[in-house]
Order: structure tokens, then C-alpha cells, then sequence
């Protein structure tokens, strides 16, 4: 049976050194978070900001916007994909860059230690500081919010980040590995820069957002899913599936009925305000709400990294079980 069981970590050791790598990467996002002067993402939202501000021209018409954007989208992701995806190639140590990208990737799990810092800052009176730190979660402007606006788009941001970082690397990494993860996480990244909401970006942001629509589709029916199976909302997953426009994620309704809040309603895009539906299941948000949706999130995301970790033991114990 020693020398059964030897054999298999032997001849499936690519497969359970991919699964390690991509637990051991996961676990270090969580444990290690990156300060905002040494965060890749940073630097690549400010490049996606920059290039945007000196390309998007909301007075030229619709087609001159789409191409504008469909080129400089191209021209963002292009070449610095190229560039990242070599690194492991023409390195001798390949697992250390492939992970290091995979860890890039989880960045945005940290969502939730965001999100009690803004908690911490508006129990202690800090609105402004608040809002500022609510810059690097949320793409809508936060200038004008008030305590319930910031716990709003607070609780927002940790319902919605979970899918387009966590459940995203989790769903493209077997299909096709860290190359396949930075470029879904780059056109989802350079999607949140660009928000179709914003009037500035409708046009020109077109072929992003139809593009990230579509990548983000399984990601977000995952993660919605397992909100709606933890917190007993079962009739939630067969709605995700019925074609209809959604003005709102889908996720926003599970949350505000989870949390027995307000969540929804206008917000601010490059200072035009934007209206959206309300959605009404209890009373309007405030700092303590915040702590609520961490204890949700948290458990779904605790809920992904025991089954995650418990995937190697699965496959050996079926391949062990399997006739010889």
C-alpha cells in the first residue's frame, strides 16, 4: 500500500505541484497583504486611469468611442501580458514567477480587511479618511457620501469583489493555468476602471464590458450560488439562470436579503449622479452593517478555502481507490 501510494504522488506530482502552488499563493493573500506602494494592481489601475483620461473623448461619436476604447484596451493588455507570461518561461526557477502572478491575481481577497478598516474610521468619527480608503475598493466617486452611502458601497464592494478575484482564479486556473488567470483578471481589472456606468466611459467602454460579462458569468453564478446555499435562498440560483437585463448583480439582491438591508440606489460617476434601483429588505446600512457583511463573506470565502485544501487529499484518495 506504501509503495501504491508512492507511485501516485509520483506520477500525478505536476498536478498536486499546480494545486500546492495555487493553495499556498491563495493562503498568502489572505495572511499577507501588500501595501498600496508595492501593489502591481495599483500601478495597473493608474496606467488603465491615465490611458483612459487621454483617450476617451465623450464628444466624438459612438463608433469613434467603441474603436477608441476597443484600441486602447488592446494596447493595455497586450503587451504587458506578453511580457508577464514570458517571465516564467525564460526563468529557472518558473514556479516562483507563476506564483508570484497567481498572487497578484488574489490581491483582491483583502477586500474584507478593507472593509473593516472604513468600518473602524466611521466608528470613530473619521468620515473623510473613510472615504479615501473606500477609493481603492469602489470604482464610483466617493467624495460627496455620507455615513450610509460609505457603508453602502462598503457592503457592496465586499459582496461583488469575492467573484472577479477569488472564484475568478479559481475557475480559469485549470483551464488554462496563470497565463489564463492574469489575462481574465486583467480585462476584469481594466473593466472596474472603466465602469459602463459612467457616462464618460458608455461608449468607449463597450467592447470591455461585454467582454468581461462574459468571462465573469460562471465566476459570479459560483459565487452567488454559494451565498444564496449558506444563507438558505435556494430559489436565488435558478433565478440566475432566467435571461433577463439586470440593472444590478444579482449578488447585491442575496446580500441586502441576507443582510436585511438597503443596498442599490444612485451613485456618482465622474461627478454626474447615476441612477439605479433601490433595493429595500430592511434599514439603510451603517458601520456595524459592514461587520455583518464580512461575517457573510467571510464564511462563504472560508467555506471555498476548506474545499480548496481539501482537493489534493480527494484526488488521492480516488485514485487509490480506483482498480489497479
Amino acid at each position: 500500500m506504501d509503495n501504491r501510494i508512492l507511485e501516485t504522488l509520483l506520477q500525478d506530482s505536476p498536478l498536486l505541484g499546480s494545486l500546492s502552488l495555487l493553495l499556498l499563493t491563495l493562503i498568502l493573500a489572505y495572511l499577507v497583504p501588500l501595501p498600496q506602494a508595492l501593489d502591481p494592481r495599483y500601478y495597473w489601475q493608474q496606467l488603465c486611469h491615465l490611458l483612459g483620461a487621454k483617450t476617451c473623448k465623450p464628444t466624438n461619436s459612438r463608433f469613434q468611442q467603441a474603436l477608441a476604447g476597443t484600441l486602447a484596451a488592446l494596447l493595455l493588455i497586450v503587451p504587458w501580458w506578453l511580457i508577464l507570461t514570458l517571465l516564467p518561461m525564460l526563468a529557472y526557477y518558473p514556479w516562483f514567477f507563476e506564483g508570484l502572478l497567481l498572487y497578484i491575481s488574489f490581491i483582491g481577497v483583502q477586500v474584507n480587511r478593507q472593509a473593516r478598516r472604513i468600518q473602524g474610521l466611521l466608528l470613530t468619527g473619521e468620515k473623510e479618511t473613510a472615504k479615501i480608503q473606500l477609493q481603492t475598493i469602489t470604482n464610483a466617486d466617493t467624495h460627496a457620501l455620507s455615513v450610509i452611502g460609505i457603508s453602502k458601497a462598503t457592503i457592496e464592494a465586499q459582496l461583488t469583489t469575492p467573484a472577479r478575484t477569488l472564484i475568478t482564479a479559481l475557475c480559469y486556473f485549470p483551464l488554462g493555468g496563470v497565463v489564463l488567470v492574469l489575462l481574465v483578471r486583467m480585462i476584469n481589472e481594466l473593466a472596474f476602471c472603466w465602469p459602463k456606468q459612467d457616462p464618460k466611459y458608455q461608449f468607449f467602454a463597450q467592447s470591455i464590458y461585454t467582454l468581461d460579462k462574459w468571462l465573469q458569468w460562471l465566476p459570479e453564478l459560483i459565487w452567488q450560488s454559494l451565498v444564496a446555499l449558506l444563507y438558505h435562498q435556494p430559489m436565488a440560483i435558478s433565478q440566475a439562470f432566467v435571461t433577463r437585463k439586470q440593472e444590478l448583480p444579482q449578488i447585491l439582491t442575496l446580500g441586502a436579503r441576507s443582510l436585511a438591508t438597503s443596498l442599490g440606489g444612485p451613485q456618482m460617476f465622474s461627478g454626474q449622479k447615476v441612477v439605479r434601483p433601490k433595493l429595500v429588505y430592511g434599514a439603510e446600512p451603517y458601520a456595524a452593517t459592514i461587520d455583518m457583511a464580512y461575517r457573510l463573506t467571510r464564511r462563504c470565502q472560508g467555506f471555498i478555502m476548506c474545499f480548496c485544501c481539501s482537493l489534493p487529499l480527494i484526488w488521492i484518495a480516488l485514485r487509490l481507490a480506483a482498480p489497479a
